[in-house]
């Protein structure tokens, strides 16, 4: 109210217009506040607190692009306003602008050199952007500030991973683990770094340090149970996975991969049980759709039930190659061998080195009497047969065949 009489008193007294733009700031109504700060244009329009807090204004009204606009120009007016070059980074960070906000946060950086917290936005920026490089940069020089600060060792093993620096990053997940040993991202990570470089029972060895002291977290069980699946061991895949049921029974991961490793230990019956869990607690989970409906196609029974699953999968992530050679290969065992034809070239474009995938394009030509094309389909296949135990005798015998139709045919 005083600002108010201040200002009928003197209508050109920009302070009680902006206080009054202040304060109705602070009450949130920002048409008045914005009234008055408009009203400042009139009087001077050069006033560079008006156009800031008139960014305010509507960036609290949700008009990002005007609460833009005000706050460009109030640099404009005074380069060195800090407090619209932070909001406006704000905005930009809220609208996921990143470019733009490296860009002013650097600008910030010449201005506020020592504030580390401007070198860690620029840090997490980088690496969200995968600026690497700079992302080191910027994290080097916190650390030279704060030698043991822990997000910032993390952070710079991200960046490592990411890199394929491996060893270092292996070197600074230990540095970490070492100050806190229940660090479970740490060792997470080292676990990362483990399976990267095919250590596939190190690897294991972290998941069972981690449940050493946290064996309410059901991934590192699944993690664990998939990691001792990679090395074949299949019986101590099961104990992961038992522990994991028992303790999380209605965790719809818990349960997917508890099928697959029933899978694997040749029991269709607890296949079929736990995928159906998985499905019921989570109908939407289109690993399990897809794991029960290829089951079945694979095996040939339930074909319409299993296309019904696999449509489903494929619903749900339309441009999933595995999804769309599950999709083809039912409908091969369906007898329609023009739809199985589509989908697998469909899934060869999104995954060229799947030995499986090729191997069923392969087959499919074959029954559709195109013999060149199934021959090539399965010669690249073989080329990528150490990622599937078995395929590579399959194949050169299918491979035999084939040639000796050709060889047939051009006798013929």
């Amino acid at each position: 109210e005083a600002f108010k009489k201040i200002y009928e008193e003197d209508p050109e007294n920009i302070m009680a217009l902006h206080f009054m733009g202040v304060i109705y700031i602070e009450k949130r109504d920002l048409k008045s506040a914005r009234d008055c700060f408009k009203t400042i244009f009139q009087i001077n329009p050069y006033y560079e607190p008006a156009y800031t807090n008139l960014g305010v204004v509507e960036e609290l009204a949700g008009n990002f692009k005007e609460a833009e606009t005000y706050f460009k120009k109030a640099l404009e007016l005074n380069p060195e306003n800090l407090f619209a070059r932070e909001r406006l980074i704000n905005l930009y960070l809220s609208q996921k602008f990143y470019k733009e906000a490296i860009q002013e946060l650097e600008t910030l950086k010449q201005q506020k050199s020592e504030a580390e917290q401007i070198h860690e936005k620029l840090a997490l920026l980088y690496l969200q952007t995968k600026q690497y490089s700079k992302a080191v940069e910027e994290l080097e020089y916190l650390l030279s500030k704060n030698p043991k600060d822990l997000n910032l060792m993390y952070y710079l093993s991200l960046v490592y991973i990411e890199t394929q620096k491996l060893k270092e990053a292996e070197q600074i997940l230990k540095q970490i683990i070492s100050i806190n040993p229940k660090n479970v991202n740490a060792f997470l990570n080292l676990a990362t770094v483990y399976l990267k470089q095919k250590e596939l029972k190190n690897a294991l060895n972290i998941y069972d340090e981690i449940l050493q002291f946290a064996e309410d977290l059901p991934d590192i069980y699944i993690y664990a149970a998939e990691t001792a699946v990679d090395l074949k061991d299949y019986n101590l895949a099961r104990k992961y996975i038992e522990k994991a049921v028992n303790k999380f029974p209605d965790n719809p991961d818990v349960n997917f991969i508890a099928g697959v490793v029933f899978d694997k230990l040749g029991n269709f019956e607890h296949l079929e049980i736990f995928m159906k869990k998985a499905i019921s607690l989570k109908p939407d989970h289109a690993e399990a759709l897809n794991y029960l409906g290829y089951s079945y196609a694979d095996r040939g029974i339930y074909l319409n039930e299993a296309l019904s699953l696999i449509e489903k999968a494929v619903k749900l992530k339309p441009n999933n190659g595995y999804y769309l050679d599950s999709l083809g290969w039912v409908y091969f065992r369906l007898g329609d061998k023009e739809k199985a034809l589509k989908y697998l070239l469909e899934a060869v474009e999104h995954i060229k080195d799947d030995p499986v995938i090729l191997e069923h394009l392969g087959d499919i030509y074959k029954e559709l009497g195109n013999y060149k094309e199934a021959l090539q389909a399965w010669q690249e296949a073989i080329k990528y047969h150490e990622k599937e135990e078995g395929i590579k005798e399959r194949l050169e015998k299918k491979i035999k065949e084939v040639q000796q139709l050709l060889k047939n045919n051009a006798n013929m």
